[in-house]
Order: structure tokens, then C-alpha cells, then sequence
């Protein structure tokens, strides 16, 4: 009889756990879409795709208008559907870092008012901070490499 309390005990608290997880990965679900988190990973990820396409489409054969638009539109596509694997691991950072009051406070914040008005307006602010940091980041990648490269080597650094 002892070990069936003892089962039936143990059974109890792992399901209360499971269902205390189960709180916590609805609630950061909420929270990742109240806060905007996916619409904020996919204007980076068109800004650059934009950025990235015109910085090496010099090295493709020379393109027609429609074909560039046809091009452009179907890179977009596969790296902004990159989120797919970001979102994930986003929700387990988030997970792993709050404890549910905390995840709670958050959601209660972007469910209200302010919190709202604050989401949209990020998402703006993302827009605008995109036009900034991309144009000409690969550009400028490929000259700090290569101006990292000529340092190190010139101070003796075997590259």
C-alpha cells in the first residue's frame, strides 16, 4: 500500500511539473508574439537579404528586371523562413533565462496598452534601424576582414 501512495504521489508531482512547463512555453509563446519578435526577426532578415543580393548580384550573369525581381523575392523567401529554426531556439533562451512571474510580467506588458502601442512602434523602429545597418554590410565585412587580415599579418601573426 505504502509504495501505491508513493506512485501515486510521484505521479501527481511530475504531472504538476509537466503542466507548470506547459504554463511557462504558452506563456513565451504569447509573449514572442505580443512582443513582435517574429515580425522583427523577419524585417532584419529582408533588410539583409535585400542588402546581401545587391552587394553579390554583380556576380551573376547580367539579369533582366523580372528575372532580379523573380531572384530577389525567392532568396528572401528561403532566408526569412530561416526564423523557423531561429524562433525555436529564441523560445528555449527565453525558457531557460525566466522564471513564469517573470514571463508573466512580460506578457501582462505587451498586453496592454502602452505595451501594444510600444510592440507597433518597434516594429517601425526595427524597419528604420534596418535601413541603417544594412546598406553596405557586406561591403563593409569584407573590408574589415581583409584590414584585420593585413594587421595581424603585418605585425608578424601567420594568417
Amino acid at each position: 500500500m505504502k509504495a501505491l501512495l508513493i506512485a501515486f504521489v510521484w505521479l501527481i508531482a511530475a504531472n504538476c511539473a509537466g503542466h507548470a512547463q506547459d504554463q511557462r512555453e504558452a506563456l513565451v509563446d504569447r509573449l514572442l508574439t505580443q512582443s513582435e519578435m517574429r515580425a522583427m526577426s523577419q524585417t532584419y532578415m529582408s533588410a539583409y537579404a535585400r542588402e546581401f543580393f545587391q552587394s553579390w548580384k554583380a556576380n551573376l550573369l547580367p539579369l533582366d528586371a523580372a528575372t532580379e525581381e523573380v531572384l530577389l523575392k525567392e532568396f528572401t523567401r528561403r532566408l526569412t523562413g530561416e526564423d523557423l529554426v531561429f524562433l525555436p531556439k529564441l523560445r528555449a533562451i527565453y525558457l531557460r533565462i525566466f522564471d513564469q512571474s517573470e514571463l508573466q510580467a512580460m506578457v501582462d506588458f505587451y498586453e496592454s496598452p502602452v505595451g501594444r502601442s510600444i510592440s507597433l512602434k518597434s516594429k517601425l523602429l526595427d524597419e528604420e534601424v534596418a535601413l541603417i545597418y544594412y546598406p553596405g554590410i557586406n561591403d563593409r565585412a569584407i573590408k574589415h576582414w581583409n584590414d584585420t587580415v593585413q594587421a595581424l599579418r603585418a605585425a608578424g601573426n601567420k594568417l
